[in-house]
């Protein structure tokens, strides 16, 4: 009984606290946060930040890193425009987009399985590839998103929830779904725990791997379309500023690191947690320099926690079971 109230605790109670407690500061320092206007903002920040989130946990609960993520997006935010520049409908051109998000996932998940090298060291040097693709194609110019139905898309909402908020609802579901119903979730829930026991087991280890590498590049490449959708205009780098926000996510949401862990629900809190914590900053009006310096330290302590939790909760579940 102790152990499941203690790992329900790292799991929500105290991310939860923390929303309540960031909460209760903007109001007092800032109750234009909560306008409807700003919530829909922080709504449609949370939506891009959240396939980020989502599509990273799948390559780090198989013990994998994917920092080749943002690239991903960059390149699709200019693949989208393009296509529908040369006369493609706009299904045809979301397809192709995603086409393109997917042939980088499997280059990713093909290049680590061949190398057999750590995943972060392949996917910084892709990160570096895919982004200097999108520069060469739209040459270092902004790109126009001229599609009525794509800005409607982006831009409009029911109440405060943006409509693309349901395409981040669409992923925690399938993720849900994954990691709890299929047997492909356990297949890479136990290679991220322990990669040649699931081998021995019969598990294709290098096949889970490519495919949660795969998962993690439609996201991403779904955030790259609804990055175009809210901005209607299109640059590389318009993703930048997302790398550290999304593994601040990660910790707080306590997804290990080192793989062999599926967290979803509790990405959800964190996410929230983040978009508000950067629109209390802007609405405060901080400088650059300052929201580098508040995100260098959350980054700190989110880790520190993620640590600790997770050290904490694996000595419960060591205690209950002897």
């Amino acid at each position: 009984m102790k152990a499941k109230f203690t790992i329900f605790m790292f799991n929500y109670g105290i991310l939860l606290l923390l929303i309540g407690i960031l909460t209760g500061l903007c109001f007092v320092l800032v109750p234009s946060v909560f306008s409807l206007n700003n919530i829909t903002v922080m709504l449609q920040q949370a939506v891009v930040l959240g396939l980020f989130v989502y599509g990273l946990s799948f390559v780090v609960t198989s013990g994998g890193l994917d920092l080749s993520l943002y690239g991903i997006a960059g390149l699709c935010t200019v693949i989208l425009p393009l296509c529908m520049t040369m006369g493609q409908p706009l299904t045809v051109a979301i397809a192709f987009t995603l086409a393109v998000a997917l042939v980088c996932g499997l280059f990713n998940g093909l290049l680590i399985a061949l190398f057999s090298a750590p995943s972060y060291l392949i996917t910084l040097g892709t990160l570096f590839l895919f982004r200097g693709v999108a520069e060469l194609l739209c040459n270092g110019k902004t790109l126009s998103v001229e599609n009525v139905w794509l800005q409607v898309f982006g831009r409009g909402s029911m109440s405060v929830f943006p409509y693309a908020i349901f395409v981040l609802l669409g992923v925690m579901v399938f993720a849900l779904f994954v990691f709890n119903l299929t047997a492909f979730g356990r297949y890479a829930i136990g290679v991220g725990s322990n990669p040649e026991a699931a081998r021995l087991s019969g598990v294709m280890v290098r096949t889970v791997k490519v495919t949660c590498f795969s998962l993690s590049a439609l996201c991403a490449g779904s955030a790259g379309i609804i990055l175009d959708a809210y901005t209607v205009k299109s640059q590389a780098n318009y993703n930048m500023g997302f790398e550290l926000e999304t593994l601040i996510a990660l910790l707080l949401g306590g997804l290990s690191l080192k793989g062999g862990q599926a967290r979803v629900l509790s990405l959800f809190f964190s996410i929230l947690f983040i978009v508000l914590f950067a629109s209390l900053l802007n609405k405060l009006y901080v400088g650059a320099a300052v929201k580098q310096v508040s995100f260098g330290l959350l980054f700190i302590l989110a880790l520190a926690y993620n640590l600790y939790a997770n050290k904490v909760q694996d000595n419960q579940l060591r205690a209950s079971g002897s």
